[in-house]
């Protein structure tokens, strides 16, 4: 079936404002609950002693959101070279978030590990459903 590409960047908007809410959720009852979210520091102005630093707020936004519009793009690509884009797009935003879980693994702490992983597959499902759901054209 093949995409309505009218529809995706409204679709991503949608996908990514569902993920960064439903991240966001996820980012303060883990704070919430003792979880430091700490996660090595790109940039050692900004790490702590250890070398690690929190993920911030905006972090959990920008990176949702950035990759559902970039997501929104590969699915336009897809719609032009295969027969099936949804499927295609289904299989390889799989692969992507399997993908991305390779940077938490980076994380020492287990809590954090499970909750920042959550997260990504949660932006992931976001992302898929959006798509999935609101870019296929009716038969007719």
């Amino acid at each position: 079936m093949k995409v309505d590409t009218s529809r995706i960047l409204r679709a991503a908007l949608i996908g990514a404002v569902i993920g960064s809410i439903a991240n966001l959720v996820i980012w303060v009852i883990a704070l919430q609950t003792g979880l430091t979210l700490s996660v090595p520091a790109m940039d050692p102005s900004m790490a702590d002693a250890s070398g690690m630093m929190q993920v911030p707020f905006i972090a959990v936004i920008l990176a949702t959101t950035i990759t559902t519009f970039i997501g929104g793009g590969v699915l336009a690509i897809f719609n032009r070279i295969s027969a099936n884009p949804i499927r295609l797009f289904q299989i390889v935003a799989g692969v992507f978030v399997a993908v991305s879980m390779v940077g938490v693994l980076d994380v020492p702490a287990t809590g954090d590990k499970i909750s920042l992983g959550l997260m990504h597959i949660v932006a992931g499902i976001a992302a898929v459903w959006a798509f999935t759901t609101m870019t296929t054209q009716a038969k007719g």
